[in-house]
């Protein structure tokens, strides 16, 4: 027996993806840690952000999570394109910690499982 079936499957829809490491899973929900600039003592302005050299912080903040593929999981809600997300160490992470970006410590792709 043979089908034909066709499939509407709509637009493609940007989403962001972020590490399935980046994800911390709990039973108060799904969050992640979002790293924001210290806001200097005057006038509450903020310190300029991606400079390895700048005070930063982290923020944990709620997500809701979509569907999975590989290592990266899709998030619906919580985090935006432009942000600069922990992706892996947060197991000693608090909010409100101050943190410095390495950018000489990447992370490494997941070496490909053998097929069984």
């Amino acid at each position: 027996m043979f089908a034909n079936v066709n499939v509407l499957a709509g637009a493609p829809v940007r989403v962001v993806t972020l590490p399935r490491t980046a994800i911390t899973y709990s039973l108060y929900g799904d969050s992640v840690f979002v790293v924001k600039p210290v806001a200097s003592d005057s006038g509450g302005a903020k310190a300029a952000p991606a400079k390895e050299d700048a005070a930063m912080m982290v923020e944990r903040r709620p997500v809701r999570t979509g569907d999975i593929r590989e290592d990266r999981v899709a998030i619906l809600e919580g985090v935006g394109p432009d942000e600069i997300i922990v992706a892996e160490g947060q197991l000693k992470l608090q909010a409100g910690a101050r943190v410095r970006i390495d950018s000489a410590a990447r992370l490494e792709p997941p070496s490909v499982r053998p097929k069984e």
